[in-house]
């Protein structure tokens, strides 16, 4: 695989790109990858504007510390260890960002954004996936108390945060929670609908995208996902992601 850097797939992540599937562009080299970013970075229109791919907020990584959890591959997966405090300062951060970080139908291009935000902070995340078992998943949220709302699994990422003595895994899920929550209680909230169907949890590493991607074991963000995830969140209605 092509070695991708992070700041080069913040910037394609970050950039609208609706246009962008339509011209099925391949990028051969880093070169020609490289000199696209500033076409997109400009995408709003205007010449000169400031890039639309800023964060909201990007400050210096507030973890120093790391432990490791066991993935559905069998493998260790290094995560950064925050504070309460830490973890709530970085989901309002996160919180700011307007594409789409609510829109029901873009489950995984949410969480790899966030991903993305993540890495900026210096914070190595994991994801949580949870599928469906014979039925659908079911959220139990304001709203949704007649079942409407229903989902074949749902994906976000996942840090770990100190509470006192113990280290324990925190979901940023914007969607559905206004805090980050252990993940106990995210996965209560896909449990306790009685119209719901809970089957199987994974944890992967955070270059994992769709379900289909989880047995891989990826070492870096594939840039054809980026550009797939980002013109979907862009669009936040894309037939090819419906029921998440």
């Amino acid at each position: 695989m092509t070695r991708f850097f992070p700041f080069v797939a913040f910037s394609l992540f970050f950039a609208p790109v609706a246009s962008w599937s339509q011209e099925n562009t391949k990028f051969e080299s880093m070169d020609a990858l490289m000199g696209s970013i500033d076409e997109l970075n400009r995408f709003d229109g205007t010449v000169g504007a400031k890039p639309v791919c800023e964060p909201a907020a990007v400050k210096t990584a507030p973890a120093k510390t790391t432990t490791t959890a066991v993935d559905r591959n069998g493998d260790r997966l290094e995560l950064s260890v925050l504070t309460e405090a830490e973890a709530w300062e970085i989901f309002k951060d996160i919180r700011r960002e307007k594409l789409a970080l609510k829109n029901w139908e873009v489950c995984a291009q949410r969480a790899h954004r966030i991903g993305f935000l993540l890495d900026r902070y210096g914070i190595q995340s994991g994801k949580v996936f949870v599928h469906a078992g014979l039925g659908s998943l079911v959220p139990d949220i304001k709203g949704n108390e007649n079942g409407g709302l229903r989902w074949k699994y749902h994906v976000a990422p996942m840090v770990m945060v100190r509470r006192g003595d113990q280290i324990v895994p925190y979901i940023f899920d914007p969607a559905v929670f206004d805090a980050p929550v252990p993940q106990a209680e995210w996965e209560r909230m896909l449990k306790s609908h009685p119209k719901t169907s809970f089957g199987r949890v994974e944890l992967t590493n955070r270059y994992v995208y769709l379900p289909s991607q989880s047995s891989r074991k990826m070492q870096a963000y594939d840039p054809e996902d980026l550009i797939q995830a980002a013109d979907a969140m862009n669009r936040g209605n894309s037939r090819s992601f419906r029921g998440f």
